[in-house]
């Protein structure tokens, strides 16, 4: 963008193109939106992050419900069995079984 604007300043001949006044004022215009141009892309940039750091943390969260769930089925699982069975032991296993996953 440097070289546009440089080039916007060196003098030329009056035929040539607009007035220094108007190259001047175009340089400054141009200037103010690569200034913006910058901001804009800066703050898309961050938001992209944010984005990718958000999805990240939704990823691990998806994860922990799955195992989560893996968790409960297992459970009902063995809770269905034991019920078959109809042991108070197998019962009193189930209970073991849940509070050695739960600490």
């Amino acid at each position: 963008m440097d070289f546009v604007n440089q080039d916007v300043l060196q003098p030329k001949d009056e035929l040539d193109g607009p007035q220094p006044t108007e190259r001047n004022e175009f340089s400054e215009r141009l200037g103010v939106l690569n200034n913006r141009w910058q901001e804009v892309s800066k703050h898309v940039s961050d938001r992209l992050k944010s984005l990718e750091a958000v999805h990240n943390k939704w990823e691990e969260f998806e994860k922990s419900v799955k195992r989560l769930v893996d968790w409960f089925h297992e459970t009902e699982d063995k809770l269905k069995k034991y019920r078959l069975i109809g042991h108070e032991v197998s019962v009193r296993q189930t209970l073991k079984d849940i509070k050695v996953y739960l600490h």
